[in-house]
């Protein structure tokens, strides 16, 4: 067995050492590696390789192809250029992307390569703790993108796909990963931006709630005080919890707002006034109101 890791950064890298404990063929490709010269600005073509180091991945057949970077324009031309030249049995895309990528690419490799199955399997985890301890911790989902070209209804997997999402999962179990399965590769995608969506409109509520307290001279800790007892003294029925109403940073939350903003505008069913692009917009006015005043709670 032969696995290649496209990307060695936040998601790549934790993924590639996992990879090298337990498999003896493995691969790894970064920007920052000289094996190739613009993966994420150029296109992907034998020129962007080292020749020798090419050569030597063309000759040995991938079974698993991990995608580990983050989606930007071209993402999907990108995803299925490498699918071209390695010709993997499974590719499984950790990166957080729009509903409907992975079943996009699905549907336009399987008539040249119908033996290719691709996944959704997004990262959980920050970098403070360390996105090892989010891809060991936390369950990792994984979902085929195929039930979607013969039915638009949640379905069981293809029969004949069953034992091939077996061996991805057999696979991200030996990497010592908690694998949950799931049919169907939009559900995840969804669940992805829409988990992150929730923490990003969260951060805004509590940057509003930090403006109420600095223009109206609140006590910030008897309002925190109050948010924070309100489970424990409901025995659990209320959920509450206190965020720093700081800028919102990172790769993860601000890109999942403007997703689910560009999402949001285009239903027709969509409210005038936009949830997360007022998240947006708060996180924005955040920034400035910091560089003058920083409040004595934030760490």
């Amino acid at each position: 067995m032969s696995v290649m890791v496209i990307g060695n950064g936040e998601m790549g890298h934790p993924i590639s050492e996992l990879v090298k404990k337990t498999v003896k063929k493995w691969y790894l490709l970064d920007k920052g590696q000289n094996l190739m010269d613009s993966w994420l600005t150029g296109p992907i073509s034998s020129s962007c390789f080292v020749p020798e180091v090419f050569t030597k991945f063309r000759k040995c057949p991938i079974h698993f192809l991990h995608i580990c970077f983050p989606e930007q324009p071209q993402f999907v031309q990108k995803v299925i250029e490498y699918i071209k030249i390695y010709k993997p049995r499974h590719v499984i895309i950790h990166s957080t992307t729009m509903p409907g990528v992975c079943v996009k690419i699905q549907n336009l490799i399987e008539p040249e390569m119908p033996k290719t199955l691709i996944y959704s399997s997004p990262v959980r985890g920050n970098i403070r703790d360390g996105m090892m301890e989010g891809l060991l911790g936390y369950w990792k989902y994984l979902a085929p993108a195929r039930w979607d070209q013969i039915s638009g209804n949640h379905v069981p997997y293809i029969p004949e796909d069953k034992p091939r999402v077996k061996e991805a999962v057999d696979h991200l179990t030996l990497l010592g990963m908690h694998v949950r399965e799931h049919p169907c590769a939009t559900d995840l995608e969804w669940a992805k931006i829409l988990d992150l969506g929730f923490y990003g409109v969260a951060l805004a509520y509590y940057q509003t709630l930090e403006r109420f307290v600095e223009r109206a001279h609140i006590d910030y800790d008897i309002i925190r005080e109050f948010i924070e007892t309100t489970p424990e003294q409901s025995g659990g029925k209320a959920q509450r919890i206190v965020f720093y109403g700081g800028y919102i940073g990172g790769h993860c939350v601000v890109p999942a707002l403007e997703r689910l903003s560009v999402i949001e505008k285009a239903s027709p069913m969509a409210p005038g006034d936009s949830l997360f692009r007022a998240a947006l917009e708060s996180k924005a006015a955040r920034l400035i109101e910091l560089i003058d005043h920083k409040p004595n709670h934030h760490p």
